[in-house]
């Protein structure tokens, strides 16, 4: 089932090759994209040459053969004739008419080739679409497999191409490969077999009634393996779905009120607000094929709670004929007993509308597909347009396997379906098999049967499939036989589990299809990693090009529209297939796809398997693994667990001389590559996933035109190919120590202790990013290879100094340590960057000044410089144009200057003019940035980060810098600025860390005085700051403040009014937060006041606030209660808090959590009364609270949702079980003496 099939080409396509025509929707090649087909000209000394094409920059597009229009090979066609021409100009022999005629042949044949391909791919289509037909299932393997052939013959044909473009200068050798493997050789007579076989295959499919006109006709369920639903019950008993029954019932028929189970189940999801009907509510009930959703539906539709709610009840089944005038004639008939005649949509709408008019209506939509909500929902709005505010509330009840459908529809949360599980299940099964719920008294069958089971994962169809097959013979030997077989290797009717899951599979675009049927590959509970398998699709072929977006972006979004469609499921940061599913990708891929897991599997590999997984249950022997060999169809080979022994390295060898169709190659180790690694002309993909002995490239890597991704991240390569460059496709190359993204980053070691070395970087011109490290270990010579200056592409560079480099080692002697510096000098000097330089990264560098290369002249186009963890750095170089009252040409940055920056003109002027980012990293000897950090030098400063610099005193006060925004000082104990901090255009301001940092941060005495007009976002963590003033800090547009590991910190703010009127950047405001939203204290031990903060007065529309960890805070005021606008509130581990008489909190409240704040006993009640909104309370580690009035609940927390108790050691009541069963999610635990309720559990994931 799995191939490269374009869905674009589906349309009307000519079968005429004499004048060929461009396939509907076929892309033209692009002469700019990947593929790059150089230019012929002819010399005239008989030598013809390509012109080299430009391969330095690769873009990640796809462009694969069966893609092209029929003029991809003209530049190839012309060079070969001119080569030809050249090859036997002046000889006596006339061959050049044969040969011509040979080649002109071959142009023929793989144009008529590629004409026909997109023909087959509609007739495949529509030949999956029937496949329930046994005479199409036959030939359908037949016509996959053809298609397979040409696509492979088409890529082969490429990689000569590319061997020419790439190799044409440089000598004979691939005019001689191409003429003898292609011209001469049996090239020709494959591809006219091959067009043979699939003209062959056009007529048979033609005589069953499949042409290229015939696909949308087929594109439908077949009525025979999609029966028509009804109301009527199906199963007279609904194992296991009491609960569900109950839920769903309560959703429709509760008054919509707030606190009903309905309003709380009302979607707040807000997209596709186009898909929903005024007056209409919607409750989708959504699960995979099988697992009970009409069954579900077709018992609400019966209940008398539903009977009697509703004055009028349809039902219809849609299934994935979204036809308005149909379900429009459906409803009538529904409504009225009678079959409209009419077929006018006008006329149907407004009987139905007066069907429904002043009633109160319950619609049920059975099956429900995507189809409906085709040209932005159209024909979905047309349908519900009668039942538009009808005058009376109606609710519509809708079955879908979709999450988008879903989605689409809901107006309440969608009702998820997971099966059934444990006895239900198990007495389901028992009913399906033996017509009752009884085992026939045979021990023996129900131990076998409860292992059954375990294939059913819930699903209640699977439970019908499987118990009919068990039916059939009541006998140990035939149920063994089933429990040892898969479920899709067992005989199904049309309607059984996997035929009905396989609708959701024919349902999905085309090119989901094929990705999703490839995964049959790999075994059940296998974890998948997104953009590992999305590299993967892209090397098989399966990914469709979109203008110029990357082609694993593409196959990423394929994956997460899967994942959306529940193909795949999350788990715990990876992926996985739900078993059924995975069932039904072997059964539509079960002639493409193969496992072997024992030595038995390698005879019952198929024929033309393309796609083979080796699992490793035992020791395989080698004759087995040499026999794959014969399968010479493969494009895939898996093998992650086999050992790297030396028999598998030469059982590689055989693979690599056999298989030459391979596209995807993963193995677990291997002690070397193989030369024959070479003949792999296909393949695009290769993985050595374990740590291994390999550390050398075969000299035939080279030869991999085609060749995508690389990855060996635990293989030490120290030895790569020397023509490296060649690999012209090449988007990845990862191993331990080297990692190249084409066109993007590459990160190598400097001394090649970890990898590659660093004259490998010579190699690529089209770096963008560039990381070198361990500069530390490296002569300047050696350097000097790198050769920086001339990667005109590179916009990011990185040159990091390792931390064991001389002059960190204590142990050196002072002349070792001088000697290791100057080498740093040196070695910095010639790694100058080209002008174009965007970004630069100096880490860990021993000089005491930066080269001149370093200075604005040189870099003019510089918009971020990060200098980290230089310790002994002093100064930075000006430009040559700067008059100083100095002779020095380099800032002294640690000296105050005397003047300006000034040019020749008397003009003050910008040291980096265009820098907006700096970043000054562990410079332990700097004591002031004055000198830098000016506005007249930097003026387009946007952001400024200084870390862990313990001898800065100064960093001025930033008032004249009109870009900045954002400033980060953490880890500077010693700065005494005397002047405030004025920032007139500062956002973010971090003072201390921006994290959960441990004891030692500090900001000296940054935050005693503050003015910034436009700051929104303070965080501040300082140890040595023992009160705020906050009447000092100017900050009116504030929205977050966040003030945490302030282990010194005693106070906020002072007795009396805390905010006067302040004079703020030139107008006088009222003081205060007025716009603080969120306030977060964390961890400030000392702290023990915030005097009257808490107030309305000053937080007027606060809306969370966090206290946590604040173990001498003694109170809160009351006035906590005035925050009108408070939705969420947290104290934690406050132990020493008293809780003040008469407190109350706020009626706006919505989320509230207590932990270990002190004896809140007495007033318990008091505070949570009036607490309407509250939909989450958590109490936690609350000594002496005893119990909690079950008033309180009825009266109080009536919106209540989530409930969380724990560790409270003296409650000893809540009001019993009754007083919280309208709470949909309670955890309680660990309260030993609660006597009404001793623990409970129940709900979904508990959030804060």
């Amino acid at each position: 089932m799995v191939s490269s099939w374009p869905e674009r080409t589906w349309g009307s396509i000519s079968r005429t090759r004499t004048k060929p025509e461009k396939a509907a929707g076929m892309q033209n090649f692009d002469a700019a994209g990947a593929d790059k087909i150089s230019k012929v000209k002819t010399e005239t000394d008989n030598n013809v040459i390509m012109e080299e094409a430009d391969f330095d920059s690769v873009d990640d597009k796809v462009v694969e053969p069966w893609m092209a229009t029929g003029g991809e090979f003209v530049k190839l066609f012309q060079w070969m004739r001119s080569a030809i021409s050249s090859q036997y100009s002046g000889r006596s022999v006339p061959r050049e008419p044969e040969i011509q005629g040979e080649v002109s042949k071959l142009d023929e044949h793989l144009q008529g080739l590629r004409d026909t391909l997109p023909e087959m791919y509609v007739l495949i289509n529509a030949a999956e679409w029937r496949s329930y037909e046994d005479s199409i299932a036959e030939i359908l393997p037949n016509l996959r497999n053809s298609v397979y052939d040409a696509e492979d013959l088409l890529d082969e044909f490429k990689w000569y191409e590319l061997k020419v473009t790439v190799e044409g200068n440089a000598n004979q050798c691939p005019f001689s490969d191409f003429f003898n493997d292609v011209i001469t050789g049996s090239f020709n007579e494959k591809v006219q077999c091959v067009q043979d076989r699939l003209d062959d295959l056009l007529n048979q499919l033609e005589k069953m009634g499949l042409h290229e006109d015939s696909y949308e006709s087929v594109r439908r369920f077949d009525k025979s393996v999609r029966p028509k639903t009804t109301y009527l019950l199906n199963e007279s008993e609904i194992f296991g779905g009491a609960q569900e029954l109950k839920k769903v019932i309560g959703f429709l028929t509760e008054p919509n009120k707030s606190g009903s189970a309905r309003s709380k189940h009302m979607s707040a999801n807000k997209d596709n607000d186009e898909s929903k009907i005024p007056g209409l509510h919607v409750l989708p009930i959504v699960g995979i094929g099988g697992i009970g959703k009409t069954c579900l539906a077709q018992h609400v539709c019966n209940h008398p709670d539903i009977r009697s709610h509703f004055n009028l009840i349809i039902w219809i089944c849609v299934s994935d004929d979204f036809d308005v005038i149909r379900l429009t004639k459906e409803a009538i008939e529904s409504c009225s007993g009678e079959r409209p005649t009419s077929d006018h949509l006008g006329t149907l709408q407004h009987a139905l509308s007066e069907h429904v008019r002043d009633k109160k209506v319950f619609i049920i939509l059975d099956d429900l597909w995507g189809d409906a909500f085709k040209e932005d929902s159209k024909y979905w709005n047309i349908f519900c347009a009668p039942l538009k505010n009808n005058g009376r509330e109606s609710l519509m009840l809708v079955t879908t396997r979709s999450p988008m459908v879903a989605r689409k529809v809901c107006t309440m949360d969608p009702f998820t379906l997971h099966g059934l599980w444990g006895v239900p299940l198990w007495n389901f099964f028992k009913q399906c098999i033996f017509g009752s719920e009884s085992s026939n008294n045979d021990p023996n069958l129900e131990h076998i049967g409860m292992s059954i089971r375990h294939k059913l994962v819930g699903s209640p169809l699977a439970a019908k499939t499987v118990g009919l097959l068990l039916r059939m013979d009541l006998c140990a030997s035939h149920w063994n036989y089933v429990l040892g077989s898969e479920l899709w290797e067992l005989k199904q009717e049309k309607t059984d589990i996997l035929p009905s899951l396989q609708l959701s599979y024919m349902y999905l675009p085309f090119h989901l299809r094929r990705c999703f049927a490839f995964c049959a590959v790999y075994p059940k509970n296998y974890r998948f990693q997104k953009k590992n398998l999305a590299e993967i699709w892209v090397a098989e072929g399966f990914v469709e090009p979109e203008g110029d977006i990357k082609a694993t972006d593409i196959g990423c979004r394929y994956f997460e529209e899967l994942v959306n469609e529940s193909f795949f499921r999350q788990v715990s940061g990876s992926y996985k297939i739900p078993h059924l599913m995975h069932d039904m990708a072997k059964l539509v891929s079960r002639n493409d796809c193969f496992i072997i897991r024992e030595n038995a599997d390698f005879g019952k590999v198929p024929r033309n398997v393309r796609h083979l997984s080796i699992l490793s249950g035992e020791d395989f022997k080698k004759a087995d693994l040499l026999s794959l060999c014969k399968h010479t169809k493969l494009r895939t080979l898996l093998c992650n667990e086999l050992s790297g022994s030396d028999d598998i390295s030469a059982v590689m060898d055989h693979w690599c001389s056999g298989l030459h169709r391979l596209r995807v190659m993963c193995c677990a180790s291997t002690k070397e590559l193989p030369d024959s690694l070479g003949n792999l002309k296909h393949l695009r993909y290769l993985d050595i996933s374990k740590a291994c002995p390999l550390n050398r490239l075969p000299s035939a890597f080279c030869y991999l035109y085609r060749l995508q991704f690389v990855y060996a991240r635990k293989c030490k390569i120290v030895i790569l190919v020397d023509d490296f460059s060649k690999l012209i496709s090449l988007r990845r190359f990862d191993s331990d120590g080297f990692v190249y993204n084409a066109g993007c980053d590459l990160d190598i070691d400097a001394t090649g202790r970890h990898g590659l070395g660093i004259g490998l970087k010579k190699n690529w011109s089209d770096l963008k990013v560039l990381r070198i490290y361990n500069l530390g270990m490296i002569s300047k010579d050696a350097v000097a290879e790198v050769e920086l200056k001339n990667k005109q592409c590179l916009h990011n560079l990185k040159l990091e100094w390792s931390m064991d480099s001389y002059w960190y080692n204590s142990r050196r002697c002072e002349e070792e340590i001088l000697s290791a510096k100057e080498n740093d000098i040196k070695v910095l000097q010639v790694l100058e960057p080209p002008s174009i330089l965007k970004s630069l990264l100096v880490k860990g560098y021993g000089g005491v000044s930066l080269p001149s290369w370093c200075g604005p002249e040189n870099s003019p186009s510089s918009a971020s410089l990060t200098l980290d963890t230089s310790d002994g750095l002093e100064s930075i170089p000006l430009p040559e144009s700067t008059s100083l009252s100095r002779t020095s040409q380099r800032i002294e940055l640690n000296e105050m200057p005397v003047e300006l920056l000034v040019n020749s003109n008397k003009e003050t002027i910008g040291i980096f003019p265009f820098l907006t980012e700096l970043e000054i990293f562990g410079c332990r000897n700097l004591s002031s940035v004055e000198q830098l950090v000016h506005p007249a030098y930097i003026p387009a400063i946007k952001k400024i980060k200084i870390w862990h610099c313990p001898s800065l005193e100064s960093c001025g006060s930033f008032v004249g810098f009109h870009c900045l925004e954002e400033l980060e000082v953490t880890k500077c104990p010693n700065i005494n600025n005397s002047q405030c901090l004025v920032s007139p255009s500062l956002k973010m301001l971090v003072l201390g860390d921006s994290g959960s940092s441990p004891a030692g941060i500090n900001c000296g005495n940054l935050a005693e005085n503050i003015e910034c007009c436009s700051l929104t976002n303070f965080k501040l963590s300082c140890d040595g700051l023992t009160s705020i003033q906050l009447q000092n800090w100017n900050v009116p547009a504030l929205l977050e403040l966040n003030i945490s590991h302030c282990g010194s910190l005693k106070s906020i703010g002072q007795s009396g009014q805390i905010f006067p009127n302040i004079s703020v950047c030139g107008s006088t405001v009222r003081g205060g937060f007025s716009f603080l939203t969120s306030l977060r204290i964390h961890k400030c031990d000392k702290l023990s006041t915030i005097d009257k903060l808490l107030s309305e007065e000053y937080l007027p529309v606060v809306d969370e606030i966090e206290f946590t960890e604040c173990d001498k805070l003694v109170s809160l005021p009351v006035e906590i209660g005035s925050l009108s606008c408070l939705r969420r509130l947290k104290i934690a581990e406050c132990a020493s808090i008293r809780w003040p008489s008469g407190l109350v909190f706020p009626s706006s409240l919505q989320r509230l959590y207590l932990m270990d704040c002190g004896d809140m006993s007495a007033f318990v009640h008091s505070c949570l009364q009036s607490l309407t909104c509250l939909v989450s309370l958590t109490l936690k580690k609350c000594p002496g609270l005893t119990f909690i009035p079950e008033q309180v609940w009825s009266s109080s927390l009536k919106s209540l949702e989530q409930l969380l108790i724990a560790q409270c050691p003296d409650l000893v009541s809540i009001g019993g079980a009754r007083a919280i069963a309208e709470v949909p999610t309670v955890y309680i635990t660990n309260c030993p003496k609660l006597e009404d309720l001793k623990q409970l559990t129940r709900g979904s994931h508990f959030n804060w």
